[in-house]
């Protein structure tokens, strides 16, 4: 099964042909989810200062995070935990409880990717790409 964010809706498919909108954002103010990751058992995707969960990408439920609005908007597990990244960082062990970075980066992150055995590549605002101990360095200084 595939399962695909865009523009505030939730699809998955089967077989990428037929797709069935799993989630509907219909608040104009409420973009909806952003990103989906799926960790092997579970998909995460971000939804404002939430994330949604799902064990099969059609039945999800939302969860609070605790941080602020948008906080995070693009999200990649690593084999070990969930980190979202935008205007903070913060990660999950189980893509529920999520807990805020204290070094986050004075300039946000704007994508993020998992590189495998625990570590992370993550792009700048300022087009700046950082992987491992350089992660939080955003190259404005």
């Amino acid at each position: 099964m595939g399962t695909w964010v865009d523009g505030g809706a939730i699809i998955s498919s089967p077989d990428g042909i037929a797709w069935t909108v799993r989630y509907d954002s219909t608040d104009g103010q409420y973009q909806g989810p952003r990103d989906v990751v799926w960790n092997g058992s579970v998909f995460v995707a971000t939804v404002a200062a939430n994330v949604m969960t799902s064990t099969d990408g059609a039945t999800w439920q939302t969860h609070a995070t605790g941080l602020p609005w948008h906080a995070f908007d693009q999200i990649a597990w690593d084999g070990r935990q969930f980190m979202g990244v935008n205007f903070v960082v913060a990660t999950s062990p189980d893509g529920i409880r999520w807990t805020r970075q204290p070094d986050s980066p004075v300039h946000f992150l704007q994508s993020i990717a998992s590189a495998g055995k625990g570590e992370f590549i993550a792009v700048y605002s300022n087009g700046v790409l950082r992987t491992g101990d350089d992660l939080f360095t955003d190259g404005w200084d």
